[in-house]
């Protein structure tokens, strides 16, 4: 008998229901297809290399987006000025927009022009540390600088000392102004990009 002639039977059988498909003996109670401990090790290796390494892929991005969602967000704005004659009395607001509290808050400016006369430091009062600064929450500082004359394209550094939570070491935010003239000839702090 050839291979024909096997399977004509074959079929002939099963439409007689005298012999089960491999489909219908999945279906049928008792004759459930069972796989042996070979059929499982021959898996391919590479499916199961493949499955850990998404594994492990999704994993270190779970970490990254939750350590991004805690990172710290420190900004100053430019706010209210007390005199519009002196750029030196504008306070500046420092805003902590991270989701967590940071610490041990220090500020300070920096000017950067040679062309000052008697530029001198002031109160520290002005600048004195916050112990914490709360999620959402702001303080406002001045630079506490007082000087005689006042030149165009000044640049000042508004520096923030702080201690985020969950870290050891002080990070520092450093935000530069620039002084511009305003449409009634007043120097007014402008908030630029760091070099």
């Amino acid at each position: 008998m050839n291979s024909r002639q096997i399977r004509d039977l074959n079929h002939a059988a099963r439409k007689a229901g005298k012999i089960a498909t491999p489909k219908e003996n999945k279906s049928l109670p008792g004759k459930q297809h069972k796989e042996g401990p070979s059929q499982i090790k021959n898996q391919p290796k590479t499916s199961r290399l493949l499955k850990f390494l998404g594994t492990g892929f999704l994993a270190i991005l779970a970490i990254v987006g939750a350590a991004y969602q805690f990172r710290p967000e420190v900004f100053v704005d430019r706010d209210i000025s007390l005199n519009v004659r002196d750029p030196f009395a504008t306070q500046f607001r420092v805003t902590n927009s991270g989701l967590l509290a940071i610490y041990n808050v220090h500020f300070s400016c920096t000017i950067n022009n040679m062309n000052f006369q008697n530029v001198t430091i002031g109160d520290f009062g002005s600048q004195a540390p916050v112990p914490v600064l709360e999620s959402r929450e702001s303080s406002t500082k001045d630079c506490g600088i007082t000087a005689d004359s006042y030149s165009d394209l000044s640049e000042l550094f508004f520096n923030v000392s702080f201690r985020p939570s969950l870290y050891w070491e002080h990070l520092q935010k450093r935000t530069r102004f620039v002084n511009m003239r305003d449409s009634e000839g007043r120097l007014q702090w402008i908030k630029q990009s760091s070099k």
